[in-house]
């Protein structure tokens, strides 16, 4: 369970953090502004911290330095979105160099701001980076699609089973 605390004399009693909780209920807001109740059932999404206009949320596992307030000013434009939606290709000829460690560190680092279901971030990263790895990976990939597209077959079959004994049981 992780510590989550309000600190009072900053806090503007506004209610972001309870509003904006996923699972509704670590925040209650009472006459003096939000209380922590339920902290066992944080799903460690990081809103409340992020969205504190005053930087009030002390949360254990997520330190306020990882969730800086955001300057509407700095956001793109719409359009500016759209070019880069747009842009975006996935390239595959491979150049014979390796790219800077520390480049690849710091696009892991902000790969952690992509949105994903509950904002859990259940991603891994695997960096290969010498020859041998590389060479032996595809193999091993393309066992492992093979794997994947079995254990597809068999959730579709179930998939049709199941759809069959809903429909005939009316």
């Amino acid at each position: 369970m992780p510590k989550i605390a309000i600190d009072r004399n900053s806090c503007i009693q506004c209610g972001a953090c309870a509003d904006i909780c996923y699972a509704r209920d670590v925040f209650e807001m009472k006459e003096n502004g939000p209380v922590v109740v339920h902290p066992e059932i944080c799903r460690l999404c990081g809103h409340c911290v992020a969205v504190c206009p005053t930087d009030s949320i002390d949360h254990e596992k997520i330190p306020l330095q990882d969730c800086p307030l955001i300057d509407p000013q700095q956001l793109p434009s719409i359009d500016v979105m759209i070019t880069a939606l747009r842009a975006r290709r996935s390239y595959r000829r491979y150049q014979d160099r390796t790219a800077p460690r520390e480049m690849i560190r710091d696009l892991i680092s902000h790969s952690r701001w992509i949105p994903t279901g509950y904002n859990r971030q259940f991603l891994d990263w695997i960096v290969l980076d010498d020859e041998q790895s590389i060479k032996v990976t595809p193999k091993r990939a393309q066992r492992s699609q093979t794997q994947h597209r079995t254990w597809a077959r068999r959730l579709e079959i179930l998939g049709r089973t199941f759809c069959r004994r809903y429909r005939s049981s009316y």
